[in-house]
């Protein structure tokens, strides 16, 4: 798929540049066709089982982009691993809502790494993302960055409801550093994963929330139904 994506870049890029170089679009603007046209793209890998997908860092590529991109990727319903990072992609509230749609389609899916680090998504994108998450039910292993994007004690809440549906989660590694999400939200969390009775492995990013001793309340708290537990504050 990386030549393939390649191609699809160049070709973006030949029939672009040259308006570009006239003042008629600007980078924003390639960079979101880029992502428009791999999505057509990516929607013709139907039988695949298996997708990586690196997005270089500031590329911008905003909420159309990211909903492109998630046509493309929802129409790979045998896919069963994701890896996908946009991360500092600007895709902002609307583009994790749309992103999230769209992944939940993916139904066959057990292990998803998804870095949405710095992106503006803000408490009702994570709240988006945690509809969409929630409808992943073969889910058993989840990477999930969040870093960095201001979701709030809401937004927090939101997510542990839909985290708390993936019955068959087993491995979770969860970066909500740096989201003013609040002592209180941060236990209502620990909560949330305490119940999942499948989930034997939990890493928990809680740094830079404004808080200092939260953090070993919810250890302890998931030590109760998880053997393997690391929260970072």
């Amino acid at each position: 798929l990386k030549d393939r994506n390649e191609n699809v870049c160049r070709m973006a890029k030949d029939g672009f540049l040259s308006r570009w170089r006239q003042g008629q679009d600007d980078q924003t603007s390639l960079d979101v066709f880029i992502f428009q046209l791999l999505g057509e793209e990516l929607s013709d890998q139907f039988t695949r089982a298996e997708l990586q997908f690196n997005v270089l860092q500031h590329s911008q590529i905003f909420a159309f982009g990211a909903r492109a991109l998630g046509d493309g990727l929802s129409k790979l319903v045998h896919l069963t691993t994701l890896k996908l990072n946009l991360e500092d992609s600007a895709i902002g509230c609307e583009g994790a809502k749309g992103l999230s749609d769209s992944l939940s389609k993916l139904g066959n899916l057990t292990t998803m790494k998804l870095n949405l680090e710095v992106n503006l998504i803000g408490t009702e994108g994570a709240k988006g993302l945690s509809d969409g998450l929630s409808k992943l039910g073969n889910l058993s292993t989840l990477d999930l960055n969040l870093g960095r994007n201001k979701i709030s004690s809401e937004g927090a809440t939101g997510l542990g409801d839909g985290l708390s549906k993936l019955g068959n989660l087993t491995t979770l590694d969860l970066n909500l550093e740096s989201n003013g999400i609040g002592p209180r939200s941060a236990r209502g969390l620990g909560d949330h994963l305490s119940k999942l009775g499948n989930l034997t492995s939990v890493k928990l990013n809680l740094k830079l929330n404004g808080f200092n001793s939260v953090a070993l309340d919810v250890e302890e708290q998931l030590h109760q139904t998880i053997r393997d537990v690391t929260v970072l504050d």
